[in-house]
């Protein structure tokens, strides 16, 4: 396949998402207004996913427009959840699908450099995550929280004006709608905290979603 025709297929697929999670006739629209889902619709979301994961396999930097498409979608469709809760199945389906699919075009390239690769050693020899340990216990790290917020606001800074960003960073900001969501694997841990605790979360995640949305912004 040309270059010609790969970055032909690379647009093509990008229009699909965009047409599927903002136009008004597109599978995030139609489930607004209740509707319900097309498996048709689904299968070109996916295909259209994968095209991203192709052309994206061997790069380190991808485009923050297409980020912000994607990571502005699962909000819509969470609230869906709660406008329909007679399609709470259908619509968490989709989300897992979703998830699961997103992952892929942010996996690691076949080539690393230094500091991405001190990044992942890093974040699974220090680790695991302060959200995990927050969402298994409860406790927040004041500390963590606010190093996070900051490298997200310098983020934020550095990216304001670059069409392409770090696709190891986009995949991470992107993930953290899972860790809160009540479709997500940490659903039934957030389930039995206390009222107190839930509202405690409730508003750590309204500040770190907010910081991110700015941040792909």
């Amino acid at each position: 396949m040309s270059d010609n025709m790969n970055e032909s297929s690379l647009q093509e697929a990008i229009s699909s998402l965009a047409f599927h999670f903002t136009e008004q006739n597109g599978l995030v629209a139609r489930l607004e207004r209740g509707l319900g889902i097309d498996d048709a619709d689904v299968h070109a979301i996916e295909q259209a996913i994968q095209r991203l994961h192709q052309a994206w396999e061997n790069e380190n930097l991808v485009p923050k427009q297409v980020v912000q498409l994607l990571w502005r979608v699962f909000p819509r469709l969470e609230s869906c959840l709660h406008l329909y809760p007679d399609k709470r199945d259908e619509i968490s389906a989709l989300l897992v699908k979703l998830s699961t699919w997103l992952e892929i075009p942010f996996t690691t390239p076949t080539s690393m450099s230094e500091d991405h690769a001190i990044a992942v050693v890093g974040q699974h020899l220090i680790g695991p995550s302060f959200l995990v340990e927050v969402l298994h216990f409860g406790n927040i790290d004041e500390h963590a929280l606010e190093e996070l917020f900051f490298a997200i606001d310098t983020l934020s800074r550095v990216w304001s004006q670059r069409a392409f960003i770090s696709k190891f960073a986009a995949g991470a900001l992107i993930s953290t709608q899972d860790i809160f969501s009540s479709y997500g694997p940490f659903s039934q841990v957030l389930a039995r905290f206390s009222d107190a605790k839930k509202e405690l979360l409730r508003k750590v995640e309204q500040r770190l979603l907010e910081r991110i949305d700015a941040c792909l912004g």
